[in-house]
């Protein structure tokens, strides 16, 4: 096996089950380019440090720190709820409209995430969302107005940077506008191509200004940029000539979970994306890593894959883990409690209010009726929610919550 053949699986990011490791899932997730921690790998901040220093001692002394990453949005997509932390969503920070708040509970956060040992996180979301019927991004979104999202986004991109913690941008070229779930099926944007370049991919333009290392593709086909209706996953079109041509990304670009069923492209959708210009695949698990790594190395001998290719893409990734590794924080945390308070308290929006807004006044033991747009408003792959945090808080201060 020659050098590079032994290095392919630098361009897997794997995921794997439970809050301990067998030798097995150590041994194959150390010789990857790192790993990716969902609530499912999260039982106490003390055990989740142990079970990251216990990845990182299974990766050789002489190779460059594993990356370990997470989904840390802020509500709903929040992993560190599981180790009970909780932050505001990105559209409560567009509603106050404050870009030091927002680079403040991102630095927060990315405290949280460094004392973890996580390095890289997978925020902050980009996408607009024009589409107030969205499934899947709704209030993981910093708001419908482009100008406004891009000012969250290189605020958020610089509050992890504050933390040590690398960011990433997503879901290029832009999910705000779809009507579907690629969690769970294919999705297009409709979008022109005038709409696009000026309204959805201006975040992304704004967090390539900002320094971001990552850009996370979006399993969403843009006709209007590429007709032959691929997911920008798999879109040359959109990952080399857009994304690294026109709007000259140089770091990581990282896929989407190429296991989501938005994603059709049989076992060769791993090759594709590389192809494409994809640098890091990632997979929610690792036996779907397994296969697509063996269908890399077929395709590389079979000359399908050219190896200047695959060399650009190491020598990314490898600048990654050394920016992760050499990485601090330049900034105290604060206090994330007080941050998530007043973004609580700042980010209610009076959406009309016919006469002027009454007073709001409660007696003891008034009843309250809480309509909650979450369910409706976030994916299926965030998982159920059987109790509104805000009923809770209500029915603690003596009141009934319905």
């Amino acid at each position: 096996m020659d050098d590079l053949e032994s290095r392919l699986s630098g361009l897997i990011l794997a995921g794997f089950d439970g809050t301990a490791l067998s030798r097995e899932t150590a041994q194959f997730i150390a010789g990857t380019a790192g790993t990716v921690l969902f609530g499912r790998n999260l039982a106490t901040p003390d055990s989740t440090r142990a079970l990251v220093d216990e990845l990182q001692s299974a990766r050789p002394p002489s190779r460059p720190p594993l990356l370990v990453a997470t989904d840390q949005e802020g509500d709903p997509v929040s992993r560190l709820d599981a180790l009970g932390s909780h932050w505001p969503s990105a559209m409560a920070l567009g509603a106050v409209g404050d870009a030091s708040l927002t680079r403040a509970v991102y630095r927060c956060m990315g405290t949280e995430l460094r004392a973890l040992g996580i390095t890289v996180d997978f925020a902050p979301v980009a996408d607009v969302n024009t589409n107030p019927a969205n499934p899947v991004i709704g209030l993981r979104s910093f708001g419908g107005d482009a100008a406004a999202v891009s000012v969250h986004v290189d605020a958020a991109i610089r509050g992890l940077h504050d933390a040590g913690v690398a960011a990433t941008a997503k879901h290029f070229p832009g999910h705000g506008d779809t009507g579907a779930d690629s969690h769970f099926e294919a999705v297009a944007t409709e979008q022109t191509e005038h709409q696009i370049r000026e309204i959805h991919l201006a975040p992304f333009r704004a967090a390539i200004e900002a320094g971001v290392e990552m850009v996370m593709t979006g399993h969403v086909s843009a006709p209007a940029l590429d007709a032959s209706g691929a997911p920008a996953t798999l879109s040359r079109n959109l990952l080399t000539d857009l994304l690294r041509g026109q709007l000259g990304f140089e770091g990581v670009i990282c896929t989407d979970d190429m296991e989501m069923r938005g994603l059709e492209a049989g076992d060769d959708a791993a090759v594709v994306a590389l192809d494409a210009g994809a640098d890091l695949l990632l997979f929610a698990g690792m036996e779907r890593a397994r296969r697509a790594l063996e269908r890399i190395r077929r395709a590389m001998s079979q000359g399908r894959l050219e190896a200047p290719r695959l060399h650009a893409s190491l020598a990314r990734v490898d600048a990654l883990r050394a920016v992760t590794r050499i990485a601090d924080a330049s900034a105290a945390a604060g206090d994330g409690v007080a941050l998530t308070r007043e973004v609580a308290r700042r980010s209610i929006a009076i959406v009309r209010a016919r006469g002027g807004v009454p007073p709001f006044v409660l007696t003891p033991g008034a009843r309250v009726l809480i309509v909650n747009f979450i369910e409706g408003g976030a994916s299926r792959a965030t998982g159920a929610r059987v109790e509104s945090a805000l009923g809770v808080a209500i029915a603690a201060a003596g009141y009934r919550a319905t």
